[in-house]
């Protein structure tokens, strides 16, 4: 996140205003998902957490590239 100058408040934001793009149900320990939301400065950002009973994991967050995602960032573009 620092790398990506990507703060915890992008991150709550992300996830509370976001949707769910994409389901990891096989990923292990926890199935994971692919939330498409924005940062607090209105930047797309992509972030991927799963969670148990007790707590959301956080696996990784990006800026997605426009070269790769449609507009509103939430398809793959065909290659």
């Amino acid at each position: 996140m620092v790398e990506r100058s990507i703060s915890v408040d992008d991150i709550i934001k992300c996830i509370n205003t976001g949707k769910i793009i994409k389901q990891y149900e096989d990923d292990k320990p926890l199935p994971s998902c692919l939330i498409s939301g924005k940062s607090v400065n209105d930047k797309a950002l992509h972030v991927v957490v799963s969670n148990d009973e007790n707590y959301i994991y956080l696996i990784t967050a990006y800026y997605p590239n426009p070269e790769l995602w449609n507009e509103e960032f939430d398809e793959r573009k065909e290659h």
